[in-house]
């Protein structure tokens, strides 16, 4: 996977730091477009960009506005961009916000820096599963209409597949790669078809495209009605179980989820964290750590485009130290087990940094070697990025 970077400006305001950022084009799928249009504030800060607090998140304010280390703001040359999606960025979809599964065409896909960052570093998003192309994305219960059978990636996730010819025989899901009798691996399901059962019950037709090597990781393009999930290029993964709304991994080893390539599912096992090749918990830590999901409720903190280093005690990336990044925190599948920090000082209007509810409550840790007696095994560090709340 090529990583890139995306590099941010800061400026100071009376109001406090702000990032900048050239485009708001990420937030049009957050719906929060608005809240940047117009190319200026009322704070003077032209073109700057604010934090969408997520929508209904329990949030703690600190009188300390300054506590976050002003002095690190900004970016430094060469850093790189993450973001909150989980699984991929579909063509035509709409990213819901701080939920699980997506982004629209127009919008920036999460994650996809366009510079190389250092060993370590990584780019990751904003949703679980990305936004699909010519879909409407995730909440199968919420969204769409029923009148269609397939409604976006959120029926790809945890849907049940079995063999159009022969419903009774289903499809499994083997080291990422489809198996049936007879049908070894993915590419042996070309020009064979699917039938896939989504979450609440209504079938559709699947098959499976082009299938691409890159890096250590297998990439199945899927269609659903002749039409690609994905994105064009984008092609997505297969990985076991479900993911619920608050961002816990359901394991079923019937149940098979598809991430596009954007999505944070996908990211995590670009990143070497494959269910397969680590554990199904490993994985779903790395889901917790690319949203920045603290109090693992399903809210991101984050912003697609920032710049992590993730690191681990299972030898698949080492820790890298110098430069301007500092210990975040150490990360388990039902979110952070122990933290310094939080990825961005956010601030209000009045000064005071906003912080995720459960923050007080976490454990103080300021290594991965410290938070190894919490059971920690993946950990990250990142630049903070002061930026004030949009209001």
């Amino acid at each position: 996977m090529k990583k890139q970077t995306t590099k941010m400006k800061t400026s100071t305001s009376a109001r406090g730091s702000v990032a900048r950022r050239a485009s708001c084009a990420w937030l049009v799928g957050l719906g929060l477009l608005a809240a940047c249009e117009g190319g200026a504030r009322d704070d003077g800060g032209e073109g700057s960009v604010c934090f969408p607090v997520p929508a209904g998140a329990s949030v703690r304010r600190v009188a300390l506005g300054k506590e976050q280390g002003t002095s690190l703001q900004g970016r430094a040359p060469g850093e790189q961009n993450q973001g909150r999606c989980l699984q991929g960025v579909a063509p035509g979809e709409s990213c819901q916000g701080t939920s699980l599964q997506g982004h629209a065409p127009r919008d920036q896909a999460q994650g996809r820096c366009s510079q190389s960052f250092a060993p370590g570093d990584d780019c990751q998003g904003t949703s679980l599963q990305g936004s699909s192309f010519g879909e409407t994305q995730q909440g199968t219960s919420l969204h769409g209409s029923s009148a269609h059978a397939y409604r976006g990636l959120g029926d790809l996730n945890g849907a049940h597949f079995a063999l159009a010819a022969d419903p009774s025989t289903p499809v499994a899901l083997t080291g990422g790669q489809l198996t049936a009798p007879g049908l070894l691996d993915s590419a042996a399901f070309r020009d064979v078809p699917i039938t896939a059962t989504s979450p609440d019950g209504r079938t559709f037709r699947v098959e499976v495209g082009a299938i691409t090597l890159d890096g250590r990781t297998r990439r199945t393009e899927l269609l659903v009605d002749g039409l690609p999930v994905c994105e064009p290029e984008e092609y997505g993964v297969l990985v076991p179980g479900r993911w619920d709304v608050r961002g816990h991994h359901v394991a079923d080893a019937t149940a098979i989820t598809y991430s596009c390539r954007s999505g944070v599912i996908a990211k995590c096992v670009d990143w070497g964290y494959a269910p397969w090749l680590t554990s199904a918990a490993d994985h779903a830590a790395c889901t917790r750590l690319a949203r920045a999901d603290y109090c693992g409720d399903g809210t991101s903190w984050t912003m697609d485009g920032t710049l992590i280093g993730v690191h681990d005690q299972l030898g698949v990336h080492p820790q890298i130290s110098g430069g301007a990044m500092q210990f975040e925190a150490a990360w388990g599948p039902e979110g952070a087990l122990c933290v310094a920090r939080t990825r961005y000082q956010i601030e209000d209007r009045s000064g005071d940094t906003l912080q995720p509810s459960c923050f007080a409550e976490l454990p103080q840790c300021h290594s991965l070697e410290e938070a190894a007696a919490l059971g920690a095994v993946l950990a990250n560090h990142s630049k903070v990025t002061p930026i004030e709340a949009c209001e």
